[in-house]
């Protein structure tokens, strides 16, 4: 077998996702960090059921839906930037949702399991953060007038971006991260969730001038509460997974 191809010798996009670029649909939605179960189940839910081709290598798995793509991949910076470099490069993809769930920052009011298009998005503890100089992030996708908008900040620290760095109940000595926390809390950020800046800085480096891309987080918890989550992610993955088809219909 040739070096990127699979055993069909079909193309595939790269050797982190070992998809087949006939996989991928115009129209695609990716979804980072979430339950494989409940990611189906939401898909199922929004309509999007019997898929025509179907691929998973590593934490990437790729469903063909036929009209559109679905993908589902890991938690962070990591895991995005060599999904959306192979996903991107051949030009198929020219509308992109992500979605998932993200938690609730103190102080701020957005409600349990409403889907939120992120309209400004920040870094703070990724990957990307000394290279995203012009902040915020945002989609560039025409949203319709009425549709729910919200604010994030991104991070790679899922424990570490919350209550216990200004309680000293996180093991890391005061520094940047604190800072960024005590920022975002004072200008009353909506969401935290761990992919959205780092999904439109890609997005807008890996994508042509043409391509669409937006993020849609619903809230499964809030940060002082993090076993929250457990209960309200499915309802509310499926509240983003619906709100994403219905972007793209």
């Amino acid at each position: 077998m040739q070096q990127g191809m699979n055993k069909d010798r079909e193309p595939l996009l790269g050797p982190n996702t070992a998809a087949p670029v006939s996989i991928l649909r115009p129209d695609c939605i990716l979804c980072a960090g979430e339950d494989r179960g409940e990611f189906l189940a939401a898909l199922d839910a929004a309509g999007m059921t019997g898929p025509a081709a179907h691929s998973k290598y590593r934490c990437y798995e790729f469903w063909n839906f036929g009209d559109r793509c679905a993908i589902l991949t890991g938690i962070g910076t990591g895991c995005l930037e060599p999904a959306l470099w192979e996903i991107l490069q051949p030009g198929i993809v020219r509308r992109i949702v992500l979605v998932g769930t993200a938690g609730i920052m103190p102080g701020v009011r957005v409600e349990i399991g409403q889907p939120y298009v992120v309209d400004r998005a920040w870094p703070a503890g990724t990957g990307i953060d000394a290279l995203a100089t012009d902040l915020p992030l945002r989609p560039r996708w025409n949203v319709k007038a009425g549709t729910l908008v919200a604010s994030s900040v991104s991070t790679d620290f899922y424990y570490g971006f919350g209550p216990k760095l200004i309680t000293a109940d996180y093991p890391i000595p005061p520094g940047p991260l604190h800072q960024l926390y005590e920022m975002h809390t004072r200008q009353e950020t909506q969401l935290v969730e761990m992919e959205v800046a780092q999904f439109y800085f890609f997005c807008e480096r890996f994508g042509d001038a043409d391509m669409r891309y937006a993020a849609i987080k619903a809230p499964a918890n809030s940060v002082s509460d993090v076993d929250e989550q457990l209960s309200n992610s499915p309802t509310a993955l499926v509240q983003a997974v619906v709100a994403a088809v219905e972007m793209l219909t």
